[in-house]
C-alpha cells in the first residue's frame, strides 16, 4: 500500500478518475491526495526521513479511500439500490468521521440520520434483497426458509427435569435457586 500511495503522489500512476466528483467519498479521496501532495511538494524528496514521518501515515488512509470511491461507483453503475449505497457510504463515514465533520461539512447528527434512512429503508426491502441473491440452493441453515426451521425444531429432543429425552417440553421444571446456586 505504501508504494501504491507513494506512485500515485508522484504522479508515476494513476488510477481511474470517479464517476461524480462531488459524491462525498470522491471528495475524501481527493482531499486526501491533496493533503499529502501538498506536504511532499515543501519536501527535499520522496526518500527524506520527514516523508516517511508526515507522509507514509497517509498512505493507507489514500488507498482505502480510493478502494471506497472505486467501489462505490462501480455499485452506482450497477444499479445497485440506492438505500444499500447510502448505507455502505455512511459506514465508510465512520473510518474517517473527523474529515467528513470537518472538511466534509457533515455533522455526527447527519451522518447518524443517513444511516438511519439507510437501514430503515433497507428493512422493509430485506426480503427482497435476500431474494435477489438467489442462495437457498446453496445454502443448507435452516433458518433460511420457515419450512425448514419447522422442520429443525420438530426434530429436537425435548427433555424433562432429569435430563431424560422424550418428555413433554411442557413438564420441564426450572432450576430452584439452590440448585443455581450450586452452578
Amino acid at each position: 500500500m505504501l508504494g501504491l500511495a507513494t506512485e500515485l503522489l508522484l504522479d508515476r500512476y494513476k488510477v481511474p478518475g470517479p464517476q461524480n466528483h462531488q459524491a462525498i467519498l470522491a471528495r475524501h479521496e481527493a482531499s486526501l491526495l491533496s493533503e499529502a501532495r501538498n506536504i511532499l511538494s515543501g519536501l527535499s524528496s520522496h526518500r527524506s526521513p520527514q516523508f516517511n514521518r508526515l507522509v507514509l501515515p497517509l498512505c493507507h488512509s489514500i488507498v482505502e479511500a480510493i478502494g471506497h470511491r472505486m467501489a462505490y461507483d462501480a455499485a452506482v453503475s450497477a444499479g445497485v439500490p440506492q438505500c444499500l449505497i447510502d448505507l455502505f457510504a455512511v459506514s465508510i463515514m465512520k473510518l474517517d468521521s473527523s474529515w467528513y465533520s470537518e472538511v466534509g461539512g457533515l455533522h455526527r447528527r447527519e451522518r447518524f440520520d443517513m444511516e438511519d434512512k439507510a437501514v430503515s429503508e433497507m428493512g422493509t426491502r430485506l426480503e427482497e434483497f435476500i431474494q435477489d441473491l438467489q442462495a437457498e440452493p446453496y445454502t443448507t441453515a435452516p433458518i433460511t426458509s420457515e419450512e425448514k426451521w419447522q422442520d429443525f425444531v420438530a426434530d429436537l429432543p425435548a427433555y424433562d427435569a432429569y435430563g431424560g429425552a422424550g418428555s413433554d417440553p411442557a413438564s420441564i421444571v426450572p432450576m430452584n435457586s439452590m440448585m443455581l446456586a450450586r452452578l
